[in-house]
Order: C-alpha cells, then sequence, then structure tokens
C-alpha cells in the first residue's frame, strides 16, 4: 500500500486535532485507491471455492439442525442458542445466493442461477423475482450517489 502524501497526514493530523468530523466532505482516498489496494488474486473468481462454501454451510446447517433433534426440556435453554446460529448460517446461505445474483459467485451465468436460485429457495427466499429487478436498483442507486 502507498504511504500517504505529506498533504493527506496533514490533512489527518489537522482533523485528528479538531476531532471533528465532517460527513459532507468527500474523503481523502477514492474508490480507485481501494480497489487498487486489494492484491489482484483477490478478483479472481473460484467456482470450486465458492462451492466449497456452499458444501460447508450446508454442512454446518445439516449438523446444527440434527444437534437440535436432540434438544429435550433439561436442555430447552440452548433454543436460543440455536437459533442465532441456524439464524446466522442460514444468512450465509442468503449471502452466497446474493452473491450469486451480483455474479461474484463465478463467471458462469447458469451456475450462478442455478446455485442462487436453489439457495434462497431453501431459505424460502425469492430469487428470481429479485435477480430480476437487480439492473433498477443498482440504476436507482447509482442515481443516489
Amino acid at each position: 500500500m502507498a504511504a500517504a502524501s505529506p498533504t493527506q497526514e496533514a490533512d489527518c493530523k489537522a482533523s485528528e486535532d479538531a476531532h471533528l468530523f465532517d460527513a459532507a466532505k468527500p474523503p481523502p482516498f477514492r474508490i480507485g485507491d481501494i480497489r487498487a489496494a486489494i492484491p489482484p488474486h483477490c478478483w479472481r473468481k473460484s467456482p470450486l471455492r465458492s462451492l466449497s462454501y456452499v458444501a460447508r454451510d450446508l454442512l454446518i446447517v445439516a449438523a446444527l439442525a440434527a444437534a437440535a433433534t436432540h434438544i429435550d426440556l433439561l436442555f430447552a435453554w440452548t433454543w436460543p442458542l440455536y437459533w442465532a446460529a441456524q439464524g446466522t448460517m442460514f444468512w450465509a446461505l442468503f449471502v452466497l445466493g446474493h452473491d450469486c445474483g451480483h455474479g461474484s459467485f463465478s463467471d458462469s451465468a447458469t451456475l450462478n442461477n442455478v446455485v442462487g436460485h436453489l439457495l434462497h429457495s431453501f431459505i424460502l427466499v425469492p430469487y428470481h423475482g429479485w435477480y430480476t429487478i437487480l439492473p433498477l436498483n443498482a440504476t436507482a442507486l447509482q442515481q443516489l450517489i
């Protein structure tokens, strides 16, 4: 990562001294600076790695469901822990399906759509409807920025 210029360091020091944050002021970096700081290998999509995350998360969901079958009255206090853990894993499945919709899961549109549809169906979240309006949402967001 490149070192900050003397003017950037002075600006940071001045803002630290004033203890003020001006949300209306643009940040001292650009989106290109952030992208340039990310190593190139992080931008390469790996379907095998992506599918391994799906398998891992589904295995954890299944293990949690199996563990839940052993919760009886004696261990009823563990239900909230189960709900939190299983909810977190369902969120992980949502995120993987969401990534499919954005095309960051793999370079294959077919693989993205099949995996996204299956994952979102499993957690009862519509994938196709969201996927079809995604470009409209992105356009509206771009207009806000």
